[in-house]
């Protein structure tokens, strides 16, 4: 019967990123911690929504410990990428410590930013398809909920526009670099791509439920997106190597 590392050991290679036994262990790790904070955040006991605390941020430490470990891509891309999963970790603590005066907010908002410029970088290196139908993909996807997103913003937080403005351009700028490295022909990576337009699927919730109206299951749909995106990332960008 084969072990737990086999069975991930292979999916992550069906996935294209060839990985040593060590950093296998540590996407198990990432995988456990994804579910237990989904568990944490369903909403199916109040006791167990301490979990997330300890869950999510170990989501985005334990695949920049793969990235460490795994040996597999040059030292500036590699960098790169552990820097992107850092300043993740750090978007995610912000994020869910309470935050009245909404500063917090503030210092997720730029430690996710700075993440996507990273992320970006890295894919913009990789072997890419068009930029352009990268970008009309993203846009088509996403104009609409931006829009509402955008017009809410102005009229009931205009304090927040610069910032909120200045994220989403960021986030398109990554999502327009995993569709193009998606699209890449002979050489799709699809992986990439998922996690590019999870990452704005994510990102687009949590603005809506914080902005506009709040959604049932918010945190559960917030959270299983992004890590869909974490995941898709960061095994695309260790696949190319």
């Amino acid at each position: 019967m084969p072990s737990i590392v086999d069975s991930v050991n292979t999916a992550t290679v069906i996935l294209g990123a060839h990985l040593p036994s060590v950093a296998v262990i540590l996407v198990i790790v990432a995988a456990i911690a994804a579910l237990a904070d989904w568990l944490a955040v369903s909403e199916i006991s109040p006791s167990l929504r301490r979990l997330e605390l300890l869950a999510k941020p170990s989501v985005p430490l334990a695949l920049l410990g793969a990235v460490a470990t795994a040996g597999l891509l040059s030292p500036p891309t590699r960098a790169v990428l552990i820097g992107a999963l850092a300043f993740s970790c750090g978007g995610d603590v912000a994020l869910m410590l309470p935050d009245k005066g909404g500063k917090l907010f503030l210092v997720g908002l730029g430690s996710f930013l700075v993440a996507q410029v990273l992320y970006a970088i890295d894919l913009f290196v990789l072997p890419h398809g068009s930029v352009g139908i990268g970008l009309a993909i993203v846009v088509i996807v996403s104009v609409w909920p931006t829009s509402i997103v955008i017009r809410t913003v102005t009229r009931t937080a205009a304090e927040l526009l610069g910032p909120v403005i200045t994220y989403i351009l960021a986030i398109t700028v990554m999502a327009t670099a995993a569709v193009a490295s998606g699209i890449t022909p002979g050489a799709t990576n699809l992986t990439v791509l998922v996690g590019g337009i999870a990452f704005m699927a994510s990102d687009t919730l949590l603005a809506i439920n914080r902005f506009v109206r709040p959604l049932r299951h918010e945190a559960l749909l917030v959270h299983s997106t992004y890590h869909v995106a974490l995941f898709g990332l960061t095994l695309g960008i260790l696949a190319t190597a």
